[in-house]
């Protein structure tokens, strides 16, 4: 599982390193945000059809095919609006493996990027050496959160829970956001 991990986290880990400094400009664009919401629902409610029609295979034949195949649609994630788990979640459903092993590697595979980020993030705080009480709790509290979320969502998913349903819900918001900036444009 260790080297599934590493080589799911490749992918990522290269086009985000690479185009760090482009990626943080769509961040501070609310539009891409919001049309990404909306791409992310569509997605979701496909990868959940997708998933009723897919023959799987057990959850310990994951292969460093599958692995790289669900790195590579972590990509995706780089943008914001989009699920990281969802679509990694997809990808490893497209993969072959069943809604509750692509659901586990989803959130096995989240942790290496998302400590990656953390940490290329922590020389900022040194130079606001007063914000470093407030981000250490923010980190605390973020991982508390995330601990319980994934226990949640793994329940869910093993009770046969669908991503259509947050499918839904992501489009829906994107669309209400969408609508929302277009008729409040953001200053420049």
């Amino acid at each position: 599982m260790m080297w599934a991990l590493i080589i799911g986290t490749i992918p990522t880990g290269i086009v985000g390193l690479v185009l760090e400094k482009r990626l943080e400009v769509i961040f501070h664009d609310l539009r891409i945000v919001a049309a990404a919401l909306i791409v992310n629902g569509a997605l979701l409610w496909m990868g959940d059809r997708l998933q009723k029609r897919r023959a799987m295979q057990a959850p310990e034949k994951l292969t460093f095919r599958q692995a790289f195949l669900v790195g590579l649609a972590q990509i995706g994630a780089l943008i914001p609006g989009f699920s990281r788990s969802g679509l990694t979640m997809i990808a490893g459903v497209g993969a072959r493996l069943t809604a509750e092993a692509a659901a586990e590697f989803s959130f096995l595979l989240g942790t290496p990027i998302i400590f990656a980020a953390g940490v290329l993030e922590l020389p900022k705080l040194f130079h606001a050496p007063g914000q470093l009480a407030d981000s250490l709790l923010g980190g605390v509290l973020t991982g508390i959160a995330a601990y319980l979320s994934v226990r949640f969502l793994m329940c869910y998913f093993e009770g046969h829970g669908k991503l259509a349903s947050f499918g839904v819900y992501c489009a829906i918001a994107g669309i209400f956001f969408l609508g929302w900036f277009m008729m409040h444009p953001q200053p420049v």
